[in-house]
């Protein structure tokens, strides 16, 4: 599968954005790489077979529980100036790349987002 250079790098942005916005006094924002094998019967709604996962890790303020299921949703957002499209582009273009992505958070400690590519 190839991978959409401009589209990746939108992925990249968006997330690092959310972050910054997340961390208005600073932090620091972890992005880690790895290679990984996914097993047959995996829970994730993924193939079995070799992905690159990338993890973007803030420090922010995280993200309520009873909002974190909507954040791919198109047009949602909690800030006054926001669009609702940033996760639900990242998400949309992970998926067309047969990818997936995952987020877990807690409040005052920050967002960890997981993505998985298909290598």
């Amino acid at each position: 599968t190839l991978i959409d250079q401009q589209q990746l790098t939108q992925v990249f942005d968006n997330l690092t954005i959310n972050a910054k916005q997340a961390m208005p006094s600073g932090g620091i924002l972890k992005i880690i790489v790895n290679e990984v094998s996914i097993p047959e019967g995996t829970t994730l709604p993924i193939g079995a077979g070799r992905y690159v996962k990338i993890v973007f890790q803030d420090e922010g303020d995280g993200i309520p529980a009873d909002i974190l299921p909507r954040i791919f949703d198109p047009f949602f957002t909690t800030k006054k100036s926001g669009t609702g499209l940033g996760l639900s582009t990242v998400w949309s273009i992970l998926n067309k790349h047969s990818g997936h992505i995952e987020v877990e958070s807690t409040i005052g400690t920050g967002t960890c987002f997981d993505l998985y590519l298909p290598l």
